[in-house]
Order: structure tokens, then sequence, then C-alpha cells
């Protein structure tokens, strides 16, 4: 199936988000600097000392598999990009982006949000073979008004790159068994790569479990490699196709499952034990014994038990909910896909930790019984009046999430000022050499990550010892980015503030139409556009604070 222009709106959108906000948090800081140490130091024996998560280990380990395949991905681009910089005239200490480290990570960012796009395509193909053509239309549009999906597909988490490979993509399998299906739902004799839950979405059309078995594969490795939840998602799928539709055996249950462990896990303990400088190291069974046998998630804060049901997936699917509520309620078909999906959620409503990334895996199978909603109403309204008003309000809640989602963007990238403060002290630093600098926690946790370590003779630390004034000055730093200005006052002098979120208010009608108009006035920056003409206000406080050490 040649890709159409809609084909492109999803990776564009993701492109588009990594552009307006390319730096990262503390929970992404594992991959992205693992990426990083990859790309810049190789993998040798001798270079791991450096590696960021030697000094910074974190409570559990984490597999190195993601962040070795984002590197593998990146390094050709990103050297082929910097190596047109120098024939285009930028040094490597001209501050440009061309052959600056920093490139790296927009490199690294764009291959992991399109793996997931792509993946996603995978997902509107098998809908369209299912369900037709409106719904797979459908599903894109519904997909790109999600904030969560589009925003966080190019983040380093964990789960995001379980997000398409345990659910979603199939890299070298093919729909071979659609020949012996009821009707062929495909006129290409040879379907093209797909994913987990493609398969799960064409059984119907299919007397063969194949497709159910891949999915089995593909959703066992990845819980064994980077999300054991993705395992835990597959019980109540293969508990409703084994007893209710009979699409599997118990055998064959057992043979995919240990034949996948065979293969998925000598490979996560041996390639993570060299990282990791220990043996055996299986970092999902860690995360796993951290969380689920030990209970020690509940460190991290606790909620009700109908958190997701009335704040997570409210947040995550917008419109799709209500709409994937009514295609259950008139069609059969996509209650295959949504009940096992709400049976996980419950159980994970049990946990007391709870946050949005457990439950993110669930969302394209809502969207696609949504999609199958928003089709029959589109269909419908084509001879009912009543439909066609139905259509109209839904549109409009359509506009509206997608309004919402932009201005969570746009709101997001504020949230970054440790990246913006290590990005301005090189601005006004740039033409001096021999800096040491110091990154608080703070500092590190909101943006300041190792690709930003773009000037090759400067020094930079994460030192979390420090417990006094006099420390720092001790350490020799020359420059600090710090979130407690006034611990350094006496040794340090302010050069810049970086600001950052810290709510949101929205305009009166008469001040926004002013801005507006101000808009079409004069000639304006991008940022200040997009403030001017949004309907509700960034309100930004104070955040990281760029110091000098004070001359003796």
């Amino acid at each position: 199936m040649p890709p159409t222009p809609l084909d492109f709106l999803i990776p564009a959108l993701i492109i588009s988000h990594v552009l307006l906000c390319p730096y990262t948090k503390v929970e992404e800081s594992f991959n992205l600097q693992a990426t990083h140490d990859i790309i810049n130091h190789g993998v040798g024996s001798s270079e791991l000392p450096h590696f960021d998560h030697r000094e910074f280990p974190g409570v559990v380990p984490r597999t190195f598999l993601g962040a070795l395949w984002l590197s593998f991905q990146s390094w050709p681009v990103l050297k082929t990009v910097q190596l047109l910089g120098t024939v285009m005239g930028h040094g490597p200490e001209d501050g440009s982006l061309w052959r600056s480290k920093f490139l790296g990570q927009y490199v690294a960012r764009i291959f992991l949000g399109l793996l997931t796009a792509f993946s996603l395509l995978h997902v509107r193909r098998a809908v369209k073979t299912v369900f037709g053509h409106p719904a797979s239309v459908a599903f894109v549009f519904l997909t790109c008004s999600q904030f969560h999906t589009i925003f966080w597909t190019s983040r380093t988490l964990p789960n995001m790159f379980a997000f398409p490979l345990g659910m979603h993509f199939n890299f070298n399998s093919h729909l071979d068994t659609i020949s012996t299906s009821h009707h062929s739902p495909s006129t290409d004799p040879n379907p093209p790569a797909t994913i987990a839950f493609s398969f799960h979405i064409i059984l119907p059309l299919t007397r063969s479990s194949n497709q159910l078995r891949i999915a089995v594969r593909y959703m066992i490795f990845t819980a064994v490699i980077f999300r054991f939840e993705v395992g835990i998602l597959l019980v109540p799928v293969l508990a409703l196709e084994w007893l209710w539709f009979h699409r599997i055996t118990l055998a064959e249950v057992v043979l995919d499952v240990l034949a996948t462990m065979a293969a998925a896990l000598p490979l996560t303990v041996v390639i993570d034990s060299y990282f990791w400088g220990e043996w055996p190291v299986w970092p999902e069974a860690a995360v796993f014994w951290f969380n689920g046998v030990e209970g020690r998630s509940v460190e991290w804060g606790v909620l009700p038990f109908h958190a997701y049901f009335t704040t997570f997936l409210p947040r995550l699917l917008l419109i799709s909910l209500p709409l994937a509520v009514y295609a259950c309620a008139v069609d059969p078909r996509p209650r295959r896909h949504v009940i096992p999906a709400t049976v996980y959620v419950v159980f994970f409503s049990l946990l007391g930790h709870k946050e949005w990334r457990f439950v993110v895996y669930i969302v394209p199978v809502f969207n696609v019984a949504a999609s199958v909603g928003l089709s029959k109403i589109y269909i419908r309204s084509l001879k009912s009046p009543a439909y066609r008003i139905l259509l109209a309000l839904v549109g409009l809640g359509l506009l509206a999430s997608f309004a919402a989602s932009t201005v969570m963007a746009w709101v997001s990238s504020y949230n970054y000022p440790g990246g913006h403060a290590l990005r301005r002290l090189h601005e006004l630093r740039w033409e001096t050499e021999d800096i040491r600098v110091h990154m608080d926690v703070y500092t590190a946790m909101t943006g300041a990550s190792r690709f930003g370590e773009v000037k090759g003779r400067w020094s930079y630390f994460k030192t979390e010892t420090h417990t006094t004034p006099d420390s720092y000055t001790a350490a020799n730093y020359t420059h600090l980015l710090t979130s407690t200005p006034a611990l350094h006052e006496a040794s340090y002098a302010v050069l810049d503030v970086i600001t950052g979120y810290d709510g949101l208010r929205v305009k009166r009608p008469r001040a926004w139409v002013a801005d507006v108009a101000s808009v079409l006035k004069g000639a304006l920056g991008w940022s200040e556009i997009v403030e001017r003409v949004m309907p509700v206000k960034v309100v930004k406080g104070d955040k990281v604070w760029v110091m000098e050490k004070n001359a003796e």
C-alpha cells in the first residue's frame, strides 16, 4: 500500500514537537545519556568508566538495548550532517548546530519518534483492512489530537521503546495467512511488515492463529527487555482469545513464551551485564522485583483506585474516550480489543503508585475503537440529519482536543529551564576557554544533558556531594547553573536568570484581541507570535541562575 499525504501527518507532528521541545527531563535521562555515551565514546571496555550511568546508576538498572539501537541508527546520520557542516565552513568550535554534539539529541529523538510514527501507520493500515477507509482516516486525526501520544513518543523513556515495539512494531513478519481468511482483505499478495496490535486487529478475518502468535512473541520480547507490564497486558488478551474465541491453544502460548524468552533473555543479560560491569544483570527483572515484589514504587506517591479512569485516561484519550465507549455500544468488533485493555487498566488500578506511562500502551487500542465509532457516525450522517449534527459536534470536539494538545505542547516548552540555562551559558561565554561549570540536581533534572555539553575545552560536573558554599569554590568551579543562588552569592555573581513554567492564566478577551492585533501590525519573533496568539498566558518564574565566580 503506497503512502498517502495523510501518512505524513503523524511523523510531521512528532518532528515538530522535537524541534519545539528538544530538551528532556530526568525520567528520560538514562537512555538519552547512554545514547550520547555510545555515540561519543564507543562501546569499548576502556570507555565504559566515562559513561554517565557509572557515576549516576539510578535506583534500578536499565537496559542498554534501546540506547544501542538509537545510537546505531543516529551515528551515520549525525556524522554525515556534521561532515556537510564542515564542507559548508562550520568548524567544531564556532557554536554551529551543524558541528555541535547537541545535534545528536535531535537526531536520536527523531529516530525514536519515527519508529512510533511508522508503527502507528501500520495500525492505520490494519484498521483500513478490517474497518474500512473512513475508520483509518479517523484513526490518524484522533491520534494527532492527543498530546501525550505525539509529544512523548520521541522521548527516551523505557516505556516509549516498549510502546512501538511491544504493542505495535513487527519488524520482519508479513500477514502471510491473510489469503486463508474468509475474504481477502488486501489485494497486495505480500502485505507490508505490520505491528503486534495489527495482528490482533486482523484476527477476525483469518482462520489462522499466526497473527496472534506473532503478537505474543513481540510482546514477550518487549516485556523481557524493556517493560514488564507489556507482558501483563498480554494476559487478558490471551485469556479472551483462548477461552472465548478459541483462536490459540495453551500449548501454543507456552511454546511461544518459552521460545521468545530463550532468545530475549540471553540478549539482555549478556549486553546489559557488560555495560553495568556485573554478572548477571537482567534490568527488567530488577524493575519488577523493585516495583512488583517489594512494592517500593509507592515511595513516589499513591493515588486512589479510580485515578486511571477519572484522570489519566481522559487526559490521554481526550475525545477518543467517549467515541470508544460509543463504538463498543453499537459494534461488537471493537470490544475484542477494548475489553482486555480495560482489564489491564483495572489491574494496574489495584497498585498504589500510578502514572500515565504505565497504561499508555492501551491508547492505540481505544483509538481504534474510537475510529470505528467516528466512522459509523460519519456513515450514518449521510442519511440522517440527527447524525449530521452529532458529526458536527464530534468535529468541534476533535478540533478542541487538537487545540488543547497544541497549547499543552507550547506550555511544555517552558518546562526545561536546565537545558536553556546550559545553552545560555555557552552563548554568554563561548569564547572563554577552560571553564569548569557545575550543574545542580534541578538543572540536570530539567533539560541539561551530556548532549548539551558542546564546548570541547570546558569541564562539566554534576557532583551531588557538595554541602557548603565553600565546597564549590574549593572545587574551583568557574561557573554554576543553580536553583539556589542565595547559597553562592558570596563567591559568585549572577550572569543571567532562566525562567520557567509557573502556571497558566486565561487572557481577558480584550487583552487577547489586542495581542492578536499586535501580531498583525509588526514583525515579531516566532515565539512571541505564538505567545500573543494563544488565548492563555504562561506565568513564568525564575528557575535557574547562571552564575560566574567573582574575580579574585
